[in-house]
């Protein structure tokens, strides 16, 4: 299969830091519920309620609050009412990308190659009875493009937050998506794919429609009664409230895998990258065995995989392919792999500790290594490399 782009170009997409003006978030104490916090508003005149102002209510396991836009009188009213936990701006996010050339590593050999040798021509093997059938992946990005062959009736619109409609605009959901699971890029090639759009035609997004995202993602995994895992490709700085949105959402069963970031820094400074229970991803330059020089690094990074020129769908054109890098490309890798993990029957809350197990180590170059701090040296792989495999390990002739 030969995979190649014409264009070559660069883009450094850098999270943004900006409020958004006026747009907060409001977080309730652990003890307290929506219906206490109306009785306690409806305790004031009708003037100066806080229902006003909200346009939207949270509940995401045991995270529950609401945003919207208030006064500065109100939000100071907000400070001092004894059910509120936390308040934050509500933040501008954006989809982390590079570059775009052609020569594309092949990504799919790599996830099934143990020892560091590139060879462009081999093949992608996989265990046919584990590739993510029943399990659901929720892309919280710019949509997909759900009519795409590539995707053979396994993609579907959840929910769009942007107000543009379900179409992906930008492309970035789609590239991420195909790497997921389309049938040609994608790691999980029976995986259902299910677009939750937060972020715009531009690839940015507020961290309110990222909130609602995650709530919807919960909920339509419980409903659905299967295994589902929450693909971020985007990023911030800032506050931490994403981070406890997820760390709520991990605890209902919801695997939520997230990029690491490209800004070449320590990836605990951006969210949602340093949720602790999130499954981080940095990037891997497979021509040299380095860590991407974009990528961000340090102790809240959990797994590095190939992150440059992944070739994946191109929403432009469908006969050809686009090469992406950035640990946008990288998430998805390591979302595919633990969909067939789970479709393999590995419980949601052993499959961090079991993709961390399959890892190949010592992978990266310890140089690249020691030039930073806190890293693992774990390169994501599925465990089928059939060079590495016995005869009691595999039914091949």
């Amino acid at each position: 299969m030969r995979l190649s782009i014409t264009f070559l170009y660069s883009c450094f997409l850098i999270a943004t830091v900006a409020a958004i003006s006026g747009n907060h978030l409001v977080l309730l104490k652990k003890s307290q519920t929506l219906e206490k916090f109306m009785k306690y508003d409806f305790t004031f005149p009708v003037a100066q309620r806080f229902k006003r102002f909200i346009h939207k209510y949270y509940k995401i396991g045991n995270l529950v609050g609401f945003s919207g836009t208030f006064s500065k009188n109100a939000l100071e009213r907000l400070s001092r009412c004894p059910l509120v936990a936390e308040i934050a701006d509500d933040v501008e996010f954006e989809a982390f990308s590079l570059l775009e050339q052609d020569n594309a590593p092949a990504h799919l050999v790599k996830l099934s190659q143990e020892n560091r040798e590139r060879t462009a021509n081999r093949a992608y093997y996989y265990d046919e009875e584990a590739q993510g059938e029943n399990v659901n992946v929720y892309i919280v990005d710019t949509g997909i493009q759900i009519e795409n062959e590539e995707f053979g009736n396994r993609a579907q619109l959840g929910k769009d937050f942007t107000m543009e409609g379900g179409a992906d605009l930008n492309g970035h959901g789609t590239h991420v998506a195909g790497i997921v699971g389309s049938a040609t890029y994608g790691v999980a090639k029976k995986v259902d794919l299910i677009a939750v759009k937060t972020l715009d035609k531009s690839g940015h997004g507020s961290l309110s429609s990222i909130m609602a995202a995650m709530e919807f993602a919960v909920n339509h995994r419980k409903k659905s009664g299967r295994p589902g895992i929450a693909n971020l490709s985007l990023g911030a700085m800032a506050n931490s409230l994403l981070n406890r949105v997820i760390d709520s959402a991990t605890q209902t069963g919801l695997v939520v895998v997230v990029a690491a970031g490209n800004q070449n820094i320590d990836a605990c400074e951006m969210l949602p990258a340093s949720a602790s229970k999130a499954i981080t991803v940095g990037a891997v330059d497979d021509t040299s065995s380095n860590i991407a020089e974009f990528s961000n690094w340090g102790s809240c990074v959990d797994i590095f995989t190939t992150g440059v020129e992944i070739a994946s769908i191109d929403v432009a054109n469908a006969r050809r392919s686009l090469k992406l890098s950035g640990t946008s490309m990288a998430a998805p890798i390591v979302s595919g792999l633990v969909a067939n993990l789970l479709s393999s029957g590995v419980r949601v809350w052993e499959v961090k500790d079991r993709l961390l197990e399959l890892a190949s180590t010592d992978m990266i170059n310890e140089h690249s290594i020691s030039e930073k701090t806190g890293l693992p040296n774990l390169v994501a792989y599925n465990g089928c490399d059939p060079s590495t495999l016995t005869d009691e390990d595999s039914d091949t002739d």
